[in-house]
This record gives C-alpha cells, sequence and structure tokens, in this order.
C-alpha cells in the first residue's frame, strides 16, 4: 500500500515486501516492511496488539476474555449494528467534534484522503445514533486501525456511557469478521503503548487487552531526507516559538 501526500513528494508506504533501493534519495517513510534495510533510513521501533483471523468465527469470538464476549453480546441484545460508512466527510466531521471535546489536534482533511482506496470506515450505531466510528487500512493480509473516534465525554447518563462501550467492544469484534471476511489474516489493533507510564495511554491498552491479543514488535524507516526534513522543520519551529515570546 502506498500513500502519496497531495504535493506528491512525500509517500508513506505500508506493509511492502522490501524497500526500494531509490526510496534512500527520496521523501519517503516505510511502515512495516517485511525485510528491513541495513542502512539508508532512520530505524524507530513500534509496538502494537494484533489478532490472528485464521481461524473460524466461533474461535475468534472464544479467543475473547468472557467479560468481552458479554459485553457484546449485551451490544447485540440493546440492538447496537455494525455498519460500513461510504461517506468520508461524515466521519471527517465526526473525528474533528471528537477531537475538540478531548483537545486533540484535529484531522487534516487531506490526511484522511489519501487513504480513500485501501481505507474502510465502519461505525456502530444505535437508534439511528452514531456511537463509535473506526477507519482501517487493509490489504490482502493486513487490517489496521488508524482513526478512532466516540463521543463517549459527551454524555454524563451512566446508561449511554455503558451503551457506547458495549458498542466500541462489538465494533471490533464486527471488524475482525468483516476483515476475515475479505480475506485478512491479521487485525492489528493500531498500536500499543509498550511499557508506558501515561494513565490515559494505560487506559486505552487495558481496553486492547480485552480481545487477549498477540502483543507485536514492528519498525518504521524514515528516508534520510525525509528525517533531516522533520529535524529542521522542528529546529524552526522552536526558533519561531522563541521569537514570538521576544
Amino acid at each position: 500500500m502506498i500513500f502519496t501526500s497531495l504535493h506528491r513528494l512525500f509517500k508513506e508506504k505500508y506493509f511492502e515486501n522490501k524497500i526500494d533501493y531509490f526510496d534512500f534519495f527520496k521523501l519517503t517513510r516505510h511502515y512495516f516492511p517485511e525485510i528491513n534495510p541495513k542502512m539508508g533510513f532512520v530505524k524507530k521501533e513500534y509496538y502494537t496488539v494484533v489478532s490472528d483471523l485464521n481461524c473460524d468465527d466461533n474461535e475468534i469470538f472464544s479467543k475473547l476474555k468472557k467479560s468481552t464476549r458479554y459485553k457484546i453480546n449485551r451490544g447485540k441484545r440493546e440492538g447496537i449494528v455494525f455498519q460500513v460508512e461510504e461517506d468520508v466527510d461524515k466521519f471527517f466531521e465526526y473525528y474533528n467534534d471528537f477531537a475538540l471535546s478531548k483537545n486533540l489536534e484535529e484531522l487534516n482533511y487531506s490526511t484522511l484522503i489519501k487513504y480513500k482506496e485501501h481505507m474502510v470506515i465502519t461505525k456502530a450505531v444505535h437508534e439511528n445514533k452514531i456511537l463509535v466510528m473506526h477507519v482501517h487500512i487493509y490489504n490482502a493480509n493486513i487490517a489496521m486501525l488508524l482513526f478512532s473516534a466516540s463521543h463517549f465525554r459527551n454524555t454524563l447518563d451512566s446508561k449511554e456511557k455503558n451503551i457506547i462501550g458495549y458498542a466500541n467492544l462489538l465494533l471490533h469484534y464486527e471488524e475482525m469478521l468483516f476483515f476475515k471476511g475479505k480475506g485478512c489474516e491479521v487485525y492489528d489493533f493500531g498500536g500499543y503503548a509498550y511499557e508506558t507510564d501515561d494513565k490515559s495511554l494505560i487506559g486505552i491498552n487495558n481496553f486492547k487487552d480485552l480481545f487477549n491479543p498477540i502483543l507485536t514488535k514492528r519498525f518504521i524507516y524514515t528516508s534520510w531526507l525525509l528525517q533531516s526534513i522533520v529535524v529542521l522543520k522542528s529546529v524552526f519551529s522552536k526558533i519561531g516559538l522563541k521569537m514570538r515570546k521576544l
């Protein structure tokens, strides 16, 4: 999977078999290549958790923690349904409302739209209301979560919070079955904060652990040319901040 920015200079490549030699001299970042290069790139560790989809649907469900299975079934009884969303704009608006509620950086539309050819947007819906939305990219082997949004913090009602919690679990589970149906063998939860002390990240880790996933270490490779630009941009940004303070 190759994604190009709108200015067509910077490229992201996911799950390539091997890195092209000429990428050494380009603005390129490789995510999780099967064959790791020996030189020409800055290497960064990346941890995630994955679930194996190489089994039947019953086994996928049975691998989940008992409490997770209960909440997924509870979500179904509450009438929560899994749906695929075709409207990219709807997710874009939903995510940025979510980001605003959590004081997170808003999503740039160009960042989202470049994934369109390899992207699936999913949602959990209850009584015609969207509770959770996800964006995945996928190829013939793997589906990986890129973005997730929920309006959990926008409600004070404990029952509604519980339903949103059921919806998030149910959505991940239904996605596993959906991508398995497309031939994917691995479901990737989109990162894991390994050995973190950050309480909010620990909470996200604990949620992902409800699926009894497998901890996996991968690597991200950034070309030296791109890394040099990233460093320079950071330096100029700091100088700019200092100048504004003067």
